[in-house]
């Protein structure tokens, strides 16, 4: 199960980056406003799957258990989603946005990566089973 899980993590990574190569070649996250929502809630899945594999496979050694349990996860996933924001304001992204706008697209783009860590929970619990 441990090898499976890995493939399946690293598969749905490389499905992200092709579909987020493809959004910016493509025009995808101006032409579908529905685009940008579904790849936060992608990236927030793979990054919960990947921190779940990780802490459940090759935990580090003198790291407290707390650091594996949901809270963390979730900690992790709004982490990289923070980061992720904070490289969209950097490249600025949303330049053509009001500050009230941005603020709305942002928390948004959170909400969407808590949701797709929650999906990764759900998705993990069901199928990290050995």
């Amino acid at each position: 199960m441990r090898l499976s899980l890995l493939i399946f993590v690293l598969c749905a990574a490389a499905i992200l980056g092709f579909l987020a190569w493809a959004g910016a070649i493509h025009f995808l996250y101006t032409r579908f406003f529905w685009f940008d929502i579904m790849m936060h809630a992608l990236g927030g899945f793979v990054v919960g799957l990947a921190y779940l594999w990780w802490v459940r496979y090759e935990p580090p050694r003198g790291i407290p258990l707390r650091l594996f349990s949901i809270p963390a996860l979730f900690v992790a996933v709004l982490l990289v989603g923070i980061a992720w924001e904070a490289y969209e304001l950097l490249i600025r992204v949303d330049a053509q946005y009001t500050v009230l706008v941005w603020l709305f697209d942002t928390a948004q783009d959170i909400v969407m990566d808590m949701a797709g860590g929650a999906g990764a929970f759900m998705f993990f619990k069901r199928f990290a089973h050995e």
